[in-house]
């Protein structure tokens, strides 16, 4: 098991627990200010860095869920999946330019959730064509 994480900024190897420590203090204190971010070495608050933190778990799940093999999943996971693309997409198609995550990375939790339950339905409706078609997602 890991026990040390090596920070991307400065390449700095750190333990586990002042990792943890670090981005809890940075979560309580989000407009604190610290040497530098978890990827860049320039002072960031703390707000920053918890962002930096959930776009790398992210990035890691991303990265997960690509390695792994669409022809394991069943069939009502890869209706999930598709779903969850065709949402992301008609999500990035429709919204204003302000809106958009692309644009705007901070566009988050409640806004992003209500806008895109607009576009539900018609996500669903395409990812039942992708699985209609028999394609793979």
């Amino acid at each position: 098991m890991k026990t040390a994480i090596t920070l991307q900024a400065t390449g700095r190897v750190l333990s586990v627990a002042a990792y943890v420590e670090g981005i809890r203090l940075a979560k309580a204190e989000p407009l604190m200010m610290f040497r530098h971010g978890l990827t860049t070495w320039w002072p960031c608050c703390g707000s920053t860095i918890t962002h930096q933190f959930r776009e790398g778990c992210h990035d890691r799940q991303q990265q997960r869920a690509a390695a792994r093999s669409t022809t394991d999943l069943t069939k009502h996971e890869r209706y999930l999946q598709a779903l969850r693309e065709t949402t992301d997409a008609i999500h990035q198609r429709m919204l204003p330019a302000d809106l958009r995550r692309d644009a705007n990375p901070r566009v988050v939790g409640d806004v992003a959730d209500s806008i895109r339950k607009l576009y539900l339905w018609r996500a669903r409706r395409e990812a039942q064509a992708v699985l209609a078609a028999g394609r793979r997602v």
